[in-house]
């Protein structure tokens, strides 16, 4: 069939078109690759948001972010620029308050799925973790009381209204009140009464009042002193003018009511339902979107008679500033947006804050002289163990080794050996990379291919001990061999033992004789179970738990263990399967950890999990790891994997830091990927003259 003039001339557009945007994707993977080195600025520069930002603080130079990923952001505000990025929880963060005195905040977290809740206060200057309490069911408010000494919540473990020692978490009281929705409280100076603002309520018949109330409650006896129906289901509630007035939003729009008595005193019909207010000295803004138009209101309200009157409207077109999550106001505006991005309205204009992701180190492995790392382009890279080692002539020479994404390592004949593998699929199979001990710049380690290591299902975990080798798959086929198979100038098939557990989720060497499979429990099977290698023996290790995840022989004997139990919801919990007392736990973390790993350093056991970070567990009288615990130093990021050294620890965390551990857990040394470069950020502890930073360039 012949094709028309027209359509002929489609078609050729049509192919100049899918020329030019192929032009232009190899123009992008090329400056992808040979990216521009950073400017010292651009380096200090921490990361903003991946995802909502879903509360913001402004304090004096600094604005505070927190988001659904997790993390706590610090911004300059003369700066413009994300100074600090810090992650407090691997749930989101759906609120924060801060201490009007300290440099603390307390923070509502919730896991994406909405069957986790917390409340957790931390020292963010510190990066420590003050203390967390667990809720059964979803917290809705938190603030500060005006003198910081306590915190109120509503929503924790389903009570209305719950009062906590802001410095140690003690519950003081649940105060029984009406069964509703409280969207705000509020105390005095001298924090005697609190005045609470629940925009919807149950009567005492237990009939919906449809509208709110205020209620003053006497804190040193719980008792109510005032009670005041009012405007109900306004949504963010603020209090404006030392608290004589609550400002907020419902379905008849903007709502100004005397906090006295509750009486509605203005209003304002025009501003819509999602509006978002913040409360000035004199007033509030007020960020009123509708469909793709949006509006930045300064209210003003008299303090005789509360009447609204509008000082200035600003146009700000949604286009320009993305969606708006919430605003805070400290001599100047801050907006926060949904797409992780933080503003500025500097003479009726938003000026965006600059940030800068550092890149993503996703797996490491450490060897008697080197670490192996994987980036998250599929870059392998080798540095030397010793921090000391790495000056700013330091090239970091890196391969390419895409769709691998686990290393396992050990170390024989002055080489240290890196099996790299992944979990996904049986076509690409496991590879040996061999690094000499004096060649850690020369970029000429040797790779080796593995693939009989490698049967009909995926590998689900490789352990190394002695010179053995010991690998598990997705069908819960064990294979255990000599390292001599695979470093050897010819490869070599043979096995010295096998073994078959379906279900196992890991398996790992306990001594040369013995390995435990760590499995889930179906029909009553045992989360643990311990294997005879030269009989094929088995004994199992019954507990009450949901699933095995992991285990680590201690040097005294002891073998620790991580599950999953399933009480209520999922709990992680860390504890020693060989202990005589198995009611003895070590450590238990409220949910299903993403990250949790166990090692020993000093005679003293060592375990990460989630937002618990590290933390050193001494042993008792009886040899055994305690519950007594000593924190480490937190990274910007959680932990992921844990490697000991002499008398130090190597840790990467969710950030894509490597960071090295001193014996007293503090900090010594950071490293990072930034572009094309890298940084080792040298901590005061770890040097005699002070912190310092070296820079180098990260070449491919």
């Amino acid at each position: 069939m012949k094709k028309s003039f027209l359509t002929v001339l489609f078609l050729i557009a049509l192919t100049l078109a899918a020329q030019n945007a192929a032009a232009q994707e190899t123009a992008l993977q090329e400056a992808h690759q040979q990216e521009t080195p950073l400017s010292a600025a651009a380096l200090d520069m921490a990361g903003g948001h991946r995802g909502s930002i879903t509360s913001i603080i402004h304090n004096g130079n600094t604005v505070l972010s927190a988001g659904e990923d997790g993390f706590l952001v610090t911004w300059n505000v003369s700066q413009k620029i994300a100074v600090d990025r810090f992650q407090l929880s691997t749930y989101r963060i759906q609120s924060i308050k801060k201490h009007p005195q300290k440099d603390e905040i307390c923070v509502i977290e919730s896991s994406v799925f909405g069957n986790y809740y917390r409340l957790s206060a931390w020292n963010y200057a510190a990066k420590q973790k003050l203390f967390s309490i667990v809720s059964s069911k979803p917290l809705s408010y938190i603030n500060y009381s005006a003198g910081g000494n306590l915190i109120i919540a509503a929503g924790l473990d389903g009570n209305n209204l719950s009062i906590i020692n802001s410095s140690t978490g003690e519950i003081n009281k649940d105060p029984v009140i009406s069964n509703g929705h409280t969207a705000a409280a509020i105390t005095g100076r001298t924090e005697r009464n609190v005045m609470i603002y629940q925009s919807e309520y149950e009567e005492l018949s237990g009939q919906s009042a449809f509208m709110g109330q205020i209620l003053y409650i006497n804190l040193s006896n719980f008792a109510t002193v005032g009670n005041f129906q009012t405007a109900g289901y306004m949504t963010q509630p603020i209090t404006i003018l030392n608290d004589l007035f609550i400002a907020g939003v419902n379905g008849s729009g903007l709502q100004i009511v005397n906090a006295a008595n509750g009486q509605t005193l203005d209003s304002n019909s025009s501003i819509g339902r999602n509006a978002i207010l913040c409360p000035l000295e004199d007033g509030f803004y007020c960020y009123d979107r509708k469909g793709n138009q949006a509006a930045l209101y300064r209210f003003t309200v008299a303090r005789n008679n509360g009447r609204l009157s509008v000082a200035s409207q600003i146009s700000l077109p949604a286009a320009e500033t993305g969606t708006i999550t919430s605003i805070a106001h400290n001599r100047n505006l801050a907006l926060s947006t949904a797409d992780g991005k933080l503003l500025l309205l500097e003479q009726n204009k938003v000026v965006p804050f600059a940030s800068n992701f550092q890149k993503q180190i996703t797996e490491i492995a450490s060897g008697e002289k080197t670490i192996a790392f994987f980036s998250d382009n599929g870059s392998l890279s080798i540095l030397p163990l010793d921090y000391n080692l790495i000056d700013s002539s330091f090239s970091l020479k890196s391969n390419r080794y895409n769709n691998y994404t686990k290393i396992t390592s050990f170390t024989a004949d002055d080489k240290d050996y890196y099996i790299i593998w992944q979990t996904v699929n049986t076509r690409y199979a496991p590879q040996l990379i061999t690094v000499n001990h004096n060649e850690t710049e020369t970029g000429t380690a040797q790779t080796k291919n593995l693939n009989f290591m490698i049967g009909r299902s995926p590998l689900r975990a490789i352990s190394v001990y002695n010179k053995k080798i010991l690998t598990l798959d997705t069908a819960g086929n064990i294979a255990i061999r000599g390292l001599d198979t695979i470093t050897g100038a010819s490869n070599s098939t043979r096995t010295d033992f096998t073994f078959s557990s379906i279900g196992a989720i890991n398996a790992s060497f306990i001594n040369n004789d013995f390995i435990i499979v760590s499995s889930s429990v179906v029909n009553n099977s045992s989360p643990f179970l311990s294997v005879n290698t030269r009989t094929s023996e088995t004994v199992p290790y019954s507990f009450k738990v949901h699933a095995g995840l992991m285990t680590f022989p201690g040097k005294s004997g002891s073998i620790y263990a991580v599950a999953i139990e399933q009480k209520n919801t999922l709990n992680t919990i860390f504890f020693n399967i060989a202990s005589s007392n198995q009611e003895n736990r070590i450590l238990e973390y409220h949910g299903e950890a993403n990250h949790y790993t166990i090692t020993e350093s000093q005679g003293r056991l060592i375990i990460a999990c989630d937002s618990e970070g590290i933390a050193a567990f001494p042993e008792n009288a009886s040899g055994e790891a305690s519950r007594e615990r000593i924190n480490f130093e937190r990274a910007s990021g959680l932990p992921i994997s844990l490697f000991s050294y002499e008398d130090k620890l190597i840790c990467l965390d969710t950030e894509g830091n490597i960071a090295w551990y001193g014996i007293n857990g503090k900090i010594l040394a950071t490293f990072s990927l930034i572009g094309s470069q890298w940084a080792l950020n040298i901590s005061p502890t770890g040097q005699s003259s002070g912190g310092r930073k070296i820079y180098g360039n990260a070449a491919n």
